[in-house]
C-alpha cells in the first residue's frame, strides 16, 4: 500500500517528501455511529485489528494468548476500554477473550463495522495494535500505531510518523511472495514463529509508551 500510495499519489501529484496519505474526512453520521457503538467509559481506548492473513491455507495470525496477554498488563496500569472489531472469522476468538478476562471491559465489535466505519473508530482510538492491511486506512488518521509485522515489511510500510512497527527479523521473512505465489507454505504451520516471537512484552512497552505520554 505504501508503494502504491508514493507511485500513485506521490508520482502523480509531483510530490516526493514524506506527506502521510488522506482519505475523505469522516461525517458527522458516521462518527456519531462509531461513539455510539464504542461507548467509551474509560480514559483510554485501544483498538486490535488482528486477523493477520489465510492465504491459501498459511495462517500469519497475531496468537490470541498474547492479545490476552498485552490486555490483561495494560489493564493493570491503566483504566482502558478495549475494542475488537472484525469479520465473523474473529468473533469467537474475541468472545473468548472477553470469557478469559470477564471483569475487563473488552467490547466485541465484530461484523459492527464497515471499511468507512473503521476510519472512524481508529479516530476515536488512542492506539491501535494491529497485524492487517486496516494499517493503511489508521495510516490517515492521527490516532497512534503499533504494527506487527511477521511474513511481510519491506513493502507495506504505513505511511506515517505515528507508527512503531515490531518485526523479528526471522530468516524465513518476510515469506508473502514464497506463500502467495511460489505456494511454498509456512515451515512452522499455523504458529508463525515471524508472529509468536513478536512477544506481549514489547506490544507492551510500546503501548505503555503511548499511554503514558497521553496520561
Amino acid at each position: 500500500m505504501s508503494e502504491r500510495y508514493r507511485t500513485i499519489i506521490r508520482d502523480y501529484l509531483g510530490s516526493y517528501n514524506l506527506a502521510p496519505p488522506v482519505l475523505p474526512e469522516t461525517n458527522t453520521e458516521t462518527a456519531e455511529k462509531v461513539k455510539l457503538l464504542l461507548l467509551k467509559t474509560k480514559k483510554h481506548s485501544i483498538t486490535f485489528s488482528l486477523q493477520g492473513d489465510n492465504i491459501k491455507g498459511n495462517k500469519r495470525i497475531y496468537p490470541i494468548s498474547h492479545t490476552i496477554k498485552i490486555i490483561e498488563i495494560l489493564s493493570k496500569e491503566f483504566e482502558i476500554d478495549f475494542y475488537l472489531p472484525g469479520t465473523n472469522i474473529f468473533y469467537a476468538q474475541v468472545e473468548y477473550t472477553k470469557n478469559i478476562l470477564p471483569a475487563l471491559d473488552i467490547h466485541n465489535c465484530c461484523m459492527k463495522t464497515s471499511l468507512a466505519d473503521l476510519k472512524a473508530v481508529f479516530e476515536q482510538t488512542d492506539l491501535l495494535i494491529v497485524d492487517t492491511g486496516t494499517i493503511h486506512i489508521a495510516a490517515t488518521t492521527k490516532t497512534n500505531i503499533i504494527g506487527l509485522y511477521g511474513a511481510t515489511i519491506n513493502n507495506s510500510l504505513p505511511v506515517n510518523h505515528r507508527s512503531i512497527l515490531l518485526y523479528t527479523h526471522k530468516s524465513c521473512s518476510p515469506c508473502h511472495y514464497t506463500r502467495t505465489v511460489l505456494n511454498i507454505p509456512c515451515p512452522f504451520g499455523d504458529k508463525p514463529k515471524c508472529m509468536e516471537n513478536i512477544t506481549s512484552e514489547a506490544v507492551v512497552i510500546a503501548a505503555r509508551e503511548v499511554l503514558t505520554y497521553k496520561s
